[in-house]
């Protein structure tokens, strides 16, 4: 059938857009010359009102020395005079520069003091100047050096004017050269000039809406002529078709077979590119996953060899809390509260930047191509406060923060996971400091992770080499200065480093979870020495040995029994073996740690809560799991006399542990002063260096006690 209608649509709408905008770029010119022509009748004219009103400045300027330096005419008061009394008159007017040369082409005179005594003698619009003819040309300015400073992206129409005064036929004084900002009418132009393409290109689409259809029934005509031609055609091809019926069918076959082949490739390609997904994208929040973002990472990397300008800045975060959530509301509340945390940080960052999971709670941006370190700490306070917003979930707001550490590419990194490491440590440092805020990588950051490594490692080989002593300091009786018991503390015996105190590596060996290797070494010394002491004297039978336990301990199944292990192997009672927990292990609710705190219970242990009044439990857990003694921490005690709020604190706790049914120690006892307000508090029991500190010996920690008068 024949296609008219097609071809003369194409046609036509090709001719429709190039005459409208053929017709809009004809406007385009004529306006633009009409405006150099009228901004230069208006420069002529400015130019005769500045030399008539300014003719007692300017004509000292134009009879200049051409020999005169620059320095020389620009300290000339003739010069500051001009320019205070030509930018006084061009206040509110578009010119943004003047210019004004003597007849020898030396600029004598310019509003950028700069060009002063520059030589114009060549220039082709000073010479139709001098010859009487004003001269002007329209161009366009990135950056322009006005009256009022430097001005960027302007339109300007710069004029030479030859300086005659009373009229054309007077001789020729000068030239001024004047600069008039057209900005805003060559805009006008434009919007002028899309205006005439629209109202063309829309009068032809008229026409060619009438044209339209009646080419539409010519087609009609000729395809009706031709449908007539078809029908003769037919009987002809019947004795065709026939023929084709039987290739058809064979052909039919392989065709199926193709299609199969087909779909199989298809099904074959869509696995593919799935594999390709997961391998490069986290399955939770559909993020890019550690994979691709050091591959991302690693183009950064090159970009920034090639480019010295080029700076970009790694983020990790990591969720502060997302534990808790999960095991009091459930993974899938926390797996949740990952993807909507993935959607804010993908609607607060730019298209080129990377965001990726990294696994658990561990996220990891990518910015590129920024100015400085406020751009990517912008982006970390921003990233702060879209988490400080509550999720919501199932109708219940859920609160969380983020710690997040900063690596920048200034640092020279030549592999990713240089600066993702630097990226962690500081991460580290922002959690360590409580969470909820951004720390900058610097490199003590990195001295210390490698000095924690350090200790790590060697912390597992004094584990191996058992390089850890038992110290022992008595618990004594205030009233009498008896002793009752004896706190056992771990102190590691270096071989290079000397004896290192528990503040050093204990928190290590918490995370590392090698405390409870060390427990077991301290409680098994402990028990042993109390035995053999008990053996020899039988006034100390009545004594207790204290152990801290880390919390790690009272989740794991075995606790009790290996405890229980310990005190048949030594001998000693288990009523002389006393457990030091902290507060926290009180709320935990963990299974086990309930069913050990129990046993501990049953089986006639002494437990002690460590530290009281640092944690936060409550008078309900002391009832629960029927904790026997209060330990008073030593920023109380050591307090005692100076701070009126810690000895009310401690006569507080003094208090509610007797009404309780608790044993009262307060630790940390240094002075004369404190044991007196102690007692008065009626507190019985206390340790600190006023009595002894920590001894190597059993035996020489129970010399010690006695030698003290309380």
């Amino acid at each position: 059938m024949i296609k008219l209608l097609r071809y003369f649509s194409i046609t036509s709408l090709i001719a429709i857009v190039s005459v409208a905008a053929m017709l809009g770029l004809f406007y385009r010119q004529v306006a633009v010359d009409d405006l150099v022509k009228l901004g230069e009748s208006k420069n002529v004219a400015l130019t005769r009102a500045f030399a008539n009103s300014l003719w007692s400045e300017v004509a000292p300027l134009l009879d200049s020395d051409s020999s005169l330096s620059a320095d020389e005419l620009r300290a000339r008061p003739e010069t500051t005079e001009l320019l205070q009394a030509v930018t006084e008159q061009m206040d509110g007017l578009s010119v943004i520069k003047v210019k004004i040369y003597n007849l020898d082409g030396l600029t004598v005179f310019s509003t950028e003091a700069s060009q002063i005594g520059d030589d114009k003698s060549a220039n082709e619009g000073f010479l139709s100047a001098v010859s009487g003819q004003a001269v002007s040309e329209l161009t366009h300015r990135d950056t322009f050096s006005a009256f009022e400073g430097m001005i960027e992206d302007r339109d300007v129409i710069s004029s030479y004017v030859p300086i005659q005064l009373g009229g054309n036929t007077n001789p020729i004084m000068g030239v001024f050269e004047v600069y008039d900002d057209v900005t805003p009418l060559l805009e006008s132009i434009k919007v002028t000039q899309r205006s005439v393409t629209s109202g063309v290109a829309l009068i032809l689409a008229l026409l060619y809406t009438v044209l339209f259809f009646i080419v539409k029934r010519a087609e009609g005509i000729i395809n009706d002529y031709q449908l007539e031609l078809k029908l003769r055609e037919r009987e002809l091809r019947k004795g065709q078709n026939a023929l084709e019926l039987r290739v058809a069918e064979r052909t039919t076959d392989l065709r199926e077979a193709n299609d199969h082949l087909q779909l199989e490739i298809i099904q074959r390609q869509q696995v593919e590119d799935q594999l390709v997904h997961n391998a490069n994208y986290d399955s939770l929040t559909n993020l890019p996953n550690r994979t691709m973002f050091i591959e991302r990472l690693g183009r950064a990397l090159e970009r920034a060899k090639r480019r010295s300008s080029y700076m970009f800045a790694v983020l990790f975060l990591d969720l502060d809390g997302l534990k808790m959530i999960n095991d009091s509301l459930g993974h899938s509340s926390g797996d949740q509260l990952l993807t909507e945390f993935a959607r804010r940080l993908e609607n607060i960052l730019r298209p080129p930047d990377t965001i990726a999971r990294f696994g658990g709670d561990e996220f990891t941006i990518l910015l590129e191509d920024i100015e400085d370190i406020s751009d990517t700490l912008r982006v970390a306070d921003r990233v702060q406060e879209i988490l400080a917003l509550p999720f919501t979930q199932n109708g219940k707001e859920l609160f969380s923060s983020v710690s997040i550490g900063i690596a920048m590419s200034v640092a020279g990194y030549d592999q990713p996971d240089d600066i993702l490491r630097d990226a962690d440590i500081a991460m580290y440092r922002a959690k360590s400091k409580g969470g909820g805020r951004h720390e900058v990588f610097n490199q003590s950051m990195h001295t210390k992770a490698v000095k924690r490594l350090q200790l790590e490692t060697e912390l597992h080989r004094a584990i191996e080499q058992e390089q850890f002593r038992v110290y022992y300091q008595p618990i004594v009786s205030l009233e009498d200065g008896k002793i009752t018991a004896f706190e056992a503390l771990v102190r590691w015996e270096h071989p290079e480093r000397g004896l290192i105190l528990p503040i050093e590596f204990i928190p290590i060996a918490e995370e590392t979870g090698m405390i409870i290797d060390i427990d077991w070494i301290v409680m098994r010394e402990a028990c042993s020495q109390m035995s053999a002491l008990q053996k020899q004297s039988p006034a100390s039978r009545s004594w207790l040995m204290t152990v801290n336990i880390s919390v790690k301990h009272l989740s794991r199944k075995g606790f009790v029994e290996q405890i229980d292990q310990i005190i048949a192997e030594t001998g000693l009672d288990p009523s002389s073996l006393g457990l030091e927990i902290t507060e926290s292990a009180l709320i935990d609710d963990d299974e086990t740690t309930i069913s050990n705190l129990s046993k501990l219970n049953a089986r006639g242990f002494q437990l002690h809560l460590d530290d009281f009044g640092t944690g936060y439990s409550s008078l309900g857990y002391l009832h629960r799991f029927s904790i026997d003694t209060l330990k008073i921490d030593r920023s109380f005690v050591g307090r005692i006399g100076v701070d009126g709020e810690s000895s009310d604190i401690v006569h507080t706790v003094v208090k509610l542990a007797h009404n309780m049914g608790m044993r009262v120690i307060a630790e940390g006892i240094e002075t004369e002063e404190q044991l007196a307000k102690l007692r008065e508090f009626d507190c019985k029991y206390g340790q600190g260096f006023l009595f002894s500190k920590p001894v190597a010996s059993l035996k020489m920690a129970v010399l010690a006690a006695e030698e003290v008068k309380v």
